[in-house]
C-alpha cells in the first residue's frame, strides 16, 4: 500500500517532467529551423541614406528633400539599389515613417544575377510593408533591388529603413508555428488527465461553449465573406467557388481557434471559462449589430482618401453599443442562475445562426451567387489603334456635372477651340446618379427596375445590346475600357481588349488575409476598423497573373491614359473601330490640377474638372496630328452629375454631353435642347449614318418636355425613386417626385 501511494505521488512529477522535457525538445527544434533560415538567408538593413546613395544617385524621378522625405515627379518613379553581392531573398520590409498617399499600388523588382526580373505588387501604407516572395528562391540569386513605391507624381513619403531578409520576419511565423505545437500539446495532455480523472461528464458544460464558439465561427468565417460576395460581386474577379473552399477553411480553423481558447480556460478553472463564455456572447452579439446595422454611414472603400475623425459619430454609437450590451447581459447574468444563462445563450446563437443561414441561401438565390466567373483581362490592347475609315468613340469622365463644367468653361475661353467642333448639351438628364447602373443604360438605353437581378441585367446588356450588335454589322472592331465588365459570359469576348486568360490565387494565405480585413472592417469594433482597410481592388494582387498576356491591364486612373496618349503611338487597322473608354474624369478624391499633376492637399472638385478637360483636349490632339480625327464620331460624356453636398435624396442628375460627327468642323456650339440619356440610342444611329452633332435629336431648344430619372443611394442600391424632372435639368426645385419607388 505504502508502495502504490508513493507511485501515485510520483505521477504528477512525471507528467510536469515529461511536459518540461517536450517543450525543451519543440524550443532545440525551433532554435534548429531558425538558425537554418539565418545562414541561408543573409539579412541586409538599410538605411534611407544608403538606400538613396550619394546624393540620392538611385532615385529615378523623385525628388529628395533635406528633411529626408522624397516626392514622386512623374507616375513611374523608383529607387535603385545594386546589392554588394547577390544574395537569395525571401521577404522585404519597407519601414515607413510617414507617407501621403495611403495605400496605392506599388511594386517591388528583383533582379537576378542573369538580368531576369520579378515583381511582387502590394499597396503601401505607413509602417512596416512586409513583401513575402516565397517562390523566389527558386529563380536564383538577386543582385539588384527595384522599389517602384508610387504609381503616381505628387506623392510624398519618409522611408526609415528597408530590411532585406529580416530574421525577426523570417522566424516569425516559425516561432508561432512551435508556440502553437506547444499550446496544443498542453492542452491535450490537460485534456486527456482531465477525462482520466472525472470522465466525461465533467465536460457537460462545454458544449454551450461550443455551441457559442460555432455561431461567432459562422458570422465571422462564412456568413459576413459570402454576404459580400454576394452584394457585390460586380467589384470582385473571383467566383463563389474560389471562395467558398477559403470560407470553409476559415471557418474550421474559427472553430479549432475558439474552442481551444475556451477549453484552455475551462481546463485552467470553471469560473474563468463562465466569464470567457459571456465575453464570447458579448462578442457574438455586438458583431452582429455592428456588422449590419452600424455599416452605412462608414467610408467607402472604393479607393478615396478619407479622415477617420470625421466618422466620430460612428465612435460613439459604436461604444454605446458594445457599452449598453455588456450592461444588458451583466443584468441578465444577476437576475439568472447561470444553467438558464446557457440555455439563453444555445438558444440566441442557434437563433442567430439560422436566421443567418437563411439570408444566406435567399441572398445566393436572388443575386445568382453561384454563377461562374470567367478567367477574363480588361486590358489596354488596341486602345490607341484607329481605323483609315471610319472610328467611333465615347471617352466618359467619371461624376462630371454639366453645370458646374459650365462655371469652369467661363475660366477658360481656350475651352471653346479645344472642343471646336463639337455640339454642347448643357441641358442634358442623366438616368441614374452613381457608375453601376449609368454605364450600362448609355450602352443599351434598356432602364433598370429591380424587377430582376442586376447582375442579370449587366450581362445581358453587354450580351444582347443591339447598339453593339449594329456595330458588328458594320463591321466595327469592339473595344471597351471600361472596369465594370461584367465577366460571366463568354460574349464579353466579342471585345478585342478583353482577353481570355488560365488565371487563379497565388496565395491562399494572403487571400484569407485580406477577406479577415475586409470582415473586419464590417465587423470588428469601430477603434479596429481603421487596421482593416483594403480596397476591393487589392484582391487583384491576388490574381495570378497569365504570363502570355503581354498587355497591360486596364485602370480608370487618369494617370495612367495620360500617360498612355503621351507616349504610346496610334496604331492602325483597316476594320472600322468603337472605343468606350471610362476613367476617373472628376471624381473623388479632389487629386489633380488642371495639368493633372497630384495636388497632395487642398484639391477642388473644380481642379479635377479642369484636369478631365486637359486629358481630353490632348486626347483629341493626339487623334488630329494622327490623322485620325475627321473620321471619328466623338463623344465626351459623364456617366452622372455630381453634388458636392451628397444628398441622399435625390440629385446628381446632370452629366456633361458633347457630341462631335464625323468630318464636322465649326466652332463649339452650345445647344439649350431639352435632352435625356434616353436619346442615346437613336443618337448613336443617326451619327453612324454619318449625322453632325447638332443633328441627332429631334428635340431643339426652346422645347418643352418631361424627362425621367431614377435615383438611389449607393448604400441602398435595391431601393429606387422614379423623379419626372419638369423644367432644366440642372434645377432640383423642379425635379418632381412620380410616387413610383422600385424595390427588390
Amino acid at each position: 500500500m505504502e508502495k502504490r501511494k508513493r507511485f501515485i505521488s510520483r505521477r504528477p512529477i512525471c507528467l510536469v517532467a515529461a511536459i518540461i522535457s517536450f517543450i525543451i525538445l519543440i524550443i532545440f527544434v525551433d532554435y534548429l529551423v531558425c538558425t537554418n533560415i539565418i545562414k541561408k538567408y543573409q539579412e541586409i538593413t538599410l538605411d534611407r541614406f544608403t538606400l538613396f546613395g550619394e546624393e540620392g544617385k538611385n532615385l529615378k524621378d523623385f525628388l529628395l528633400k533635406d528633411d529626408g522625405s522624397i516626392i514622386s515627379e512623374t507616375d513611374d518613379p523608383w529607387i535603385e539599389y545594386a546589392l554588394d553581392e547577390p544574395i537569395y531573398i525571401k521577404s522585404i520590409d519597407i519601414i515607413v515613417d510617414w507617407i501621403n498617399l495611403e495605400r496605392k499600388y506599388a511594386q517591388v523588382w528583383l533582379i537576378t544575377e542573369k538580368d531576369e526580373w520579378i515583381d511582387q505588387g502590394f499597396y503601401i501604407h505607413s509602417g512596416t510593408n512586409t513583401i513575402w516572395l516565397d517562390d523566389i528562391g527558386d529563380v536564383g540569386r538577386i543582385s539588384k533591388l527595384r522599389l517602384d513605391l508610387f504609381s503616381q507624381s505628387g506623392c510624398s513619403m519618409v522611408v526609415n529603413q528597408v530590411v532585406v531578409n529580416g530574421h525577426k520576419t523570417l522566424t516569425m511565423k516559425y516561432q508561432w508555428f512551435f508556440i502553437t505545437v506547444i499550446i496544443i500539446a498542453l492542452l491535450i495532455i490537460l485534456l486527456v488527465r482531465k477525462m482520466k480523472i472525472e470522465g466525461l461528464s465533467a465536460f457537460r458544460e462545454f458544449k454551450e461553449g461550443v455551441i457559442l464558439t460555432v455561431a461567432l465561427s459562422f458570422l465571422w468565417c462564412v456568413f459576413s465573406p459570402l454576404d459580400l460576395y454576394f452584394n457585390n460581386q460586380s467589384e470582385f474577379w473571383f467566383d463563389i467557388y474560389i471562395l467558398l473552399p477559403t470560407v470553409l477553411v476559415m471557418f474550421m480553423v474559427g472553430i479549432l481557434v475558439g474552442t481551444g481558447l475556451l477549453l484552455m480556460l475551462f481546463l485552467f478553472h470553471r469560473r474563468i471559462y463562465h466569464i470567457g463564455v459571456i465575453l464570447y456572447l458579448i462578442f457574438f452579439i455586438c458583431s452582429y449589430i455592428q456588422g449590419n446595422f452600424l455599416v452605412n454611414n462608414l467610408p467607402r472603400l472604393d479607393g478615396s482618401s478619407f479622415d477617420w475623425g470625421e466618422f466620430s459619430a460612428e465612435r460613439v454609437k459604436s461604444l454605446i453599443l458594445w457599452c449598453v450590451v455588456i450592461v444588458a447581459v451583466t443584468m441578465l447574468l444577476k437576475y439568472l442562475h447561470l444553467r438558464k444563462m446557457y440555455f439563453v445563450i444555445k438558444y440566441v446563437s442557434g437563433g442567430i445562426t439560422g436566421m443567418l443561414i437563411i439570408t444566406l441561401c435567399i441572398e445566393c438565390y436572388t443575386t445568382n451567387g453561384f454563377q461562374n466567373k470567367l478567367d477574363a483581362n480588361i486590358t489596354v490592347k488596341n486602345q490607341f489603334e484607329m481605323s483609315s475609315e471610319q472610328n467611333f468613340i465615347i471617352l466618359v469622365l467619371d461624376a462630371l456635372d454639366a453645370e458646374a463644367f459650365g462655371d469652369v468653361m467661363e475660366y477658360h475661353p481656350e475651352y471653346k477651340e479645344d472642343f471646336s467642333d463639337f455640339t454642347y448639351f448643357p441641358d442634358t438628364m442623366g438616368a441614374y446618379p452613381f457608375t453601376a447602373r449609368s454605364i450600362p443604360f448609355i450602352l443599351s438605353g434598356e432602364w433598370f427596375e429591380n424587377r430582376t437581378l442586376f447582375e442579370k441585367y449587366n450581362s445581358n446588356i453587354y450580351k444582347n445590346s443591339s447598339f453593339f450588335s449594329t456595330l458588328e454589322e458594320r463591321n466595327y472592331k469592339l473595344g471597351i475600357y471600361e472596369t465594370t465588365v461584367p465577366t460571366t459570359d463568354s460574349s464579353i469576348f466579342r471585345f478585342d481588349n478583353i482577353i481570355e486568360s488560365n488565371t487563379g490565387l497565388t496565395s491562399y494565405v494572403d487571400f484569407i488575409k485580406s477577406e479577415l480585413k475586409l470582415i473586419g472592417f464590417r465587423y470588428a469594433p469601430f477603434d479596429f476598423k481603421r487596421f482593416c482597410v483594403l480596397y476591393s481592388s487589392e484582391f487583384d494582387l491576388l490574381r495570378k497573373r497569365d504570363e502570355s498576356i503581354s498587355y497591360e491591364g486596364f485602370r480608370d486612373n487618369n494617370l495612367q491614359f495620360f500617360s498612355n496618349i503621351q507616349t504610346q503611338p496610334i496604331s492602325y487597322t483597316q476594320k472600322n473601330t468603337f472605343k468606350f473608354i471610362h476613367i476617373e474624369g472628376a471624381h473623388v478624391p479632389y487629386r489633380y490640377d488642371k495639368d493633372v499633376n497630384i495636388i497632395l492637399e487642398g484639391g477642388t472638385y473644380e481642379q479635377n474638372i479642369e484636369a478631365s478637360m486637359t486629358i481630353a483636349a490632348t486626347y483629341l490632339e493626339k487623334l488630329k496630328k494622327a490623322d485620325s480625327y475627321d473620321n471619328s464620331v466623338i463623344i465626351i460624356m459623364s456617366d452622372h452629375g455630381y453634388d458636392e453636398e451628397g444628398t441622399e435624396e435625390y440629385g446628381r442628375q446632370n452629366p456633361l454631353l458633347m457630341i462631335k460627327g464625323r468630318n464636322e468642323h465649326h466652332d463649339m456650339q452650345i445647344s439649350q435642347a431639352p435632352i435625356s440619356y434616353d436619346d442615346l440610342q437613336s443618337a448613336y444611329m443617326r451619327l453612324l449614318d454619318g449625322a453632325k452633332g447638332d443633328e441627332v435629336f429631334d428635340w431643339k431648344e426652346g422645347d418643352k418636355r418631361d424627362r425621367r430619372f431614377l435615383f438611389y443611394w449607393y448604400l441602398d442600391e435595391d431601393h429606387m425613386t422614379e423623379y419626372i424632372q419638369t423644367g432644366e435639368a440642372s434645377d432640383l426645385t423642379t425635379m418632381v417626385p412620380t410616387g413610383v419607388e422600385f424595390k427588390r
